[in-house]
C-alpha cells in the first residue's frame, strides 16, 4: 500500500473518531438535559438597580446560589475549617492574606422559584467595615436553545461568555 493511501486512510479514520466523539458528547448532553433540564434564572442585586443577569444553570450551580464563595479585593477568601450548614444558609470563616473574615448567608423564599439570599462578610480584625449584599433569584424557565450550562448575560442583557460552574456540590 502506498504511503499516500495509508495517510489518507489514517486521516479518514481519525476524522471518523472525531465525529464519533462529537456524537457521543451530544448524546451525553441530551441525556443529561433529559434527566435534569437546565434552567434559566434571573439574578439581581437588591437595591442596586441595573438589568438582572440571566444565567443557564444546573443543580450544582443553583446550590451555589445560597452557598457563599467570597472574595475580598478580587482575591478568593480561603476557607478556614469547615463551612457549617445553618437553618437558612451557611456560615464559615475564611482568610485573605493575614486577614480573617466571618461569612454567613441566608435565603428566604421558595428556592425553586423566587427567593433572596443575603450574604454578610465581616472582618474579624476590625480593619474595614465589612460587606452585605442581597441577591434576588427568579426562575424564568428552560434555558434558551443553544445555551450551555454556565452561559449568562451581562448587565446590559447581552449574552456573554460562560461562567465557571462549581466543581463539586458539597464544597461551600
Amino acid at each position: 500500500m502506498s504511503r499516500a493511501i495509508l495517510l489518507l486512510l489514517i486521516g479518514l479514520s481519525l476524522n471518523g473518531c472525531d465525529r464519533d466523539v462529537m456524537q457521543r458528547e451530544a448524546l451525553l448532553r441530551t441525556r443529561r438535559d433529559a434527566i435534569e433540564r437546565p434552567q434559566l434564572w434571573s439574578v439581581q442585586a437588591v437595591g442596586q438597580g441595573g438589568v438582572p443577569v440571566r444565567v443557564c444553570t444546573n443543580e450544582v450551580m443553583r446550590a451555589g446560589f445560597i452557598r457563599p464563595t467570597p472574595s475580598v479585593g478580587g482575591r478568593a477568601c480561603e476557607l478556614e475549617g469547615d463551612a457549617v450548614r445553618t437553618a437558612h444558609g451557611w456560615s464559615l470563616r475564611c482568610r485573605v492574606g493575614t486577614d480573617s473574615y466571618a461569612v454567613s448567608s441566608g435565603a428566604i423564599g421558595n428556592r425553586t422559584r423566587v427567593f433572596e439570599t443575603r450574604v454578610s462578610i465581616t472582618p474579624l480584625q476590625g480593619r474595614n467595615p465589612g460587606f452585605q449584599q442581597t441577591l434576588r433569584y427568579a426562575r424564568l424557565g428552560p434555558c434558551p436553545a443553544g445555551w450551555e450550562i454556565g452561559q449568562a448575560t451581562d448587565q446590559h442583557g447581552v449574552r456573554a461568555a460562560a461562567l465557571a460552574a462549581p466543581d463539586d456540590a458539597a464544597s461551600p
